[in-house]
């Protein structure tokens, strides 16, 4: 459990009140596994809505910089959407590259909520377009 609220999610914490906890992933064999090696990942999880607010994906520090790992790419979530169906929605958001293969890497988005347990007709949205 995470007792204050990071920098990095100051814009969702003052606007929704949120319960965080940190889930850490570690790679056993840092030989091992996707190519560029992604030896840890972190999620911010909101306990009161089950919600990941963040994703953290660190890569193998550059050799010489002396940091083993290094922040390589973040996704924030910076609204949430209450629902009336007492559900809670992410509804924007950011992706931020922090590595040098990433650093154009500068999304902000948005969800826009079609509608929720009810179907959607073919006119609305299709995949095969």
């Amino acid at each position: 459990k995470i007792a204050a609220c990071p920098a990095f999610l100051n814009e969702i914490c003052q606007n929704s009140s949120v319960d965080l906890y940190l889930i850490t992933g570690r790679l056993k064999d840092k030989d091992k596994g996707p190519y560029p090696p992604t030896p840890k990942v972190e999620y911010f999880i909101d306990g009161q809505t089950g919600l990941c607010l963040a994703k953290r994906e660190y890569w193998l520090g550059v050799l010489g910089s002396g940091k083993e790992e290094e922040l390589a790419k973040e996704t924030v979530v910076t609204k949430i959407e209450k629902r009336p169906e007492r559900i809670s929605l992410l509804s924007a958001g950011k992706t931020r590259g922090y590595v040098e293969e990433l650093a154009n890497l500068k999304e902000d988005w948005t969800i826009d909520v079609l509608s929720i347990n009810q179907e959607i007709g073919d006119q609305e949205f299709s995949v095969s377009k």
